[in-house]
């Protein structure tokens, strides 16, 4: 995922600005959407999609949690 912050903040770059202090805050709102992303899921669990991302994306949610959580 830090490359692809990294390629993503590059190529920003290019169009506008990004303070570092803008930049650091990106993990923060990826961990909320992945928090977000998993609660639609739960409460569409008779979609497709649900059923397609199933318990892999809240098992990867959680890991990308932990991970967060352990760099404060």
């Amino acid at each position: 995922m830090a490359e692809l912050q990294t390629a993503w903040v590059a190529g920003y770059r290019t169009v506008a600005p990004v303070s570092k202090e803008d930049e650091t805050m990106l993990p923060v709102f990826v961990v909320l959407r992945r928090m977000l992303l998993t609660a639609w899921i739960a409460s569409h669990s008779d979609t497709e999609t649900a059923r397609q991302l199933g318990t892999d994306y809240t098992q990867g949610t959680l890991m990308i949690g932990e991970r967060f959580l352990s760099t404060l």
